[in-house]
């Protein structure tokens, strides 16, 4: 079979991350054409081993884009369609208009949120609707996305699933100019969180800012490049970090290779996200052995449990999140640290990308008329 599988962009984090692990791992099962806009072209690099990459633009709807990738998708003549998230879905929904009926679409949500107001949340819940009918599934990636979907979209029970993303840790030394300034602090918190009103930088910036107040020997490191888009976001947040009384000690190291793997050189993991799908970097620092401190959001919520596996606190809220960070700091060395780690390690594991491949194999088996 062969799968074309539709994602914004090629840039680390997210669904092109997520897709790539699933493609290495199918590789001898399955034909792979992957299409997005090859703005990291070292990342694009990892993926052309495995599969055939077309560097078409869907970060937005446009004329332009819309035809190349019909183009592309008739020359490939694709078992299977594969889209990731809203863009994926928009593109998946034309597509399904003019492909062969036999081809099977699927679609993954990775951080489902309707952000529109108005006339505007009305069209895209439309859009969502259409498009929940006519693929044979959609994917959620965690029970609590799953729950919210289902909410504001009324789609049919039985044809949204969960398949969690497939997760695995290979842990690496830091790069050097990172290794360098990590060795200036006894704790060093590190965020995988590109520069996105989801992952809400300002309570991450607030947060450390009451908490180091109390630890003066921490620093923040923040890895995670721009969202598309997001430009006035990404100004809003320099400003207020510019401001900060420990601007000095919050490091910004835009994307960073393998992030995932470097966890384990790091204290504390933080996330301050306003709604995720399963969020990978979460289930990364479980294997890695470090203790997360996380907001209360859809995909959080499926993994940290409040003084079992992590500490979380309240969506958008510095304070909350100030204090479970400052209490998560306290905490290191501790027995208590010891039994969070340990839990959360073994929920880690729940998340591999055996169990992941293995479902969604049966899911496309199944799939196949």
């Amino acid at each position: 079979m062969k799968v074309l599988h539709l994602f914004p962009e090629f840039r680390r984090g997210g669904a092109p991350v997520n897709t790539l692990r699933f493609i290495k791992a199918s590789r001898e099962s399955l034909e792979h054409v992957a299409v997005g806009n090859a703005v990291d072209k070292e990342f694009v690099g990892e993926f052309r081993p495995y599969a055939e990459i077309r560097d078409i633009d869907l970060t937005r709807p446009a004329v332009g884009s819309f035809m190349r990738l019909l183009k592309t998708a008739k020359h490939e003549k694709p078992d299977i369609v594969h889209a990731n998230g809203k863009a994926g879905m928009f593109y998946g929904l034309l597509l399904s208009l003019f492909l062969h009926s036999e081809t099977r679409f699927y679609l993954t949500l990775r951080g489902f949120h309707d952000k529109f107001h108005g006339l505007k949340s009305g069209v895209y819940r439309f859009l969502e609707r259409l498009m929940a009918h006519r693929v044979d599934a959609v994917i959620c990636v965690s029970p609590s996305e799953r729950r919210h979907y289902l909410e504001l979209i009324k789609a049919d029970e039985e044809k949204v699933l969960i398949v969690p993303n497939g997760i695995d840790v290979h842990e690496k030394k830091l790069p050097s100019e990172i290794e360098a300034v990590c060795q200036k602090y006894q704790v060093n918190i590190v965020s995988l969180s590109r520069t996105s009103p989801q992952k809400d930088l300002e309570t991450m910036i607030q947060s450390f800012e009451l908490a180091a107040a109390e630890h003066e020997d921490s620093a923040l490191h923040i890895m995670g490049g721009l969202s598309h888009g997001e430009e006035d976001y990404q100004k809003k947040v320099t400003e207020l970090w510019q401001s900060s009384s420990v601007a000095d000690r919050i490091f910004f190291w835009g994307d960073v290779k393998e992030a995932g793997n470097l966890i384990s050189s790091f204290s504390l993991y933080l996330s301050t996200a306003r709604f995720e799908g399963l969020p990978t970097a979460i289930v990364e620092s479980f294997l890695s052995r470090v203790p997360v401190v996380g907001t209360n959001c859809i995909g959080n919520i499926d993994l940290i449990l409040d003084g079992e596996t992590g500490w979380l606190s309240s969506i958008g809220d510095y304070i909350s999140v100030g204090k479970a960070l400052s209490k998560a700091i306290d905490s290191i060395g501790s027995k208590m640290e010891g039994d969070i780690v340990e839990k959360a390690y073994n929920e880690g594991l729940k998340y591999s990308i055996e169990n992941q491949v293995n479902r969604l194999l049966t899911l496309y088996g199944k799939g196949i008329r």
